[in-house]
């Protein structure tokens, strides 16, 4: 939110007052890529290149729907459906006056893909886990380097089960419940390295009686053997 600071004098002690107002009426910025049917791309190029005083009365609207990931989209007469989808990657936006200073403008996460005009788009339902989210990441970047990126250039990871808010407040007032009507509860706080020292130790343990075992093992077949020897060198006497 912008600040805007007036400032304004008192004639009686003759100091300044700040006065900080929100402006509510301050746009924001914000950037994404919209990706048009070839035979609208050139009509979109044309307009945007043409000259502010001589504009033309095309307008582009962009309305969404209630989810805020599809809605439709207004050129002209065309009137195209459109989903917006998140990109692999993250790329940044710069401009240039002069063309030998560089400023960045933004980062841009997102893009829309617009249908042909008259080709509508069936809604898909979100049915609130990871397959929902899914199907509004596009597995491709900007550049033709890029195609498929998603799946080449990015290891796979181990999503965790998604669990919804109310999901954890009814478990949560479950394991309550249990806890009062149990006849003894214990609790006991032990630290990670606690633990960590005594799996070890227990390893070691565990460890030195497999090693002695097996010794007393190899003591005992040698004694065995030597007897059985000792009492055949006797039968032969």
């Amino acid at each position: 939110m912008i600040d805007s600071v007036n400032t304004a004098s008192t004639s009686q002690r003759n100091q300044t007052k700040r006065v900080v107002e929100n402006d509510f009426n301050s746009e924001w910025e914000n950037h994404l890529i919209i990706r048009f049917p070839p035979e609208i791309a050139n009509k979109v190029k044309d307009y945007l290149n043409e000259d502010v005083h001589h504009i033309s009365q095309t307008k582009m609207n962009i309305n969404f729907n209630q989810n805020l990931r599809s809605g439709t989209l207004t050129f002209g007469k065309y009137d195209m459906d459109f989903t917006l989808y998140d990109l692999p990657c993250v790329s940044e936006v710069m401009k240039t006056i002069d063309k030998k200073t560089i400023y960045k403008v933004a980062d841009i996460s997102q893009i829309i893909i617009c249908s042909p005009p008259g080709e509508r788009k069936k809604l898909a339902k979100s049915d609130g886990n990871n397959k929902g989210q899914d199907k509004y990441e596009w597995p491709h970047g900007i550049c033709p380097p890029m195609r498929f990126a998603q799946r080449k250039r990015f290891r796979k990871i181990k999503r965790k089960k998604y669990m919804d808010a109310s999901d954890v407040e009814r478990e949560l007032k479950r394991l309550l419940r249990s806890d009062l009507d149990s006849v003894n509860v214990k609790w006991e706080v032990v630290s990670i390295d606690e633990m960590e020292r005594t799996d070890n130790e227990t390893l070691q343990e565990l460890k030195i009686g497999i090693n002695e075992g097996n010794t007393q093992q190899t003591l005992n077949d040698d004694f065995d053997y030597g007897l059985f020897l000792s009492d055949s060198e006797n039968e032969d006497n």
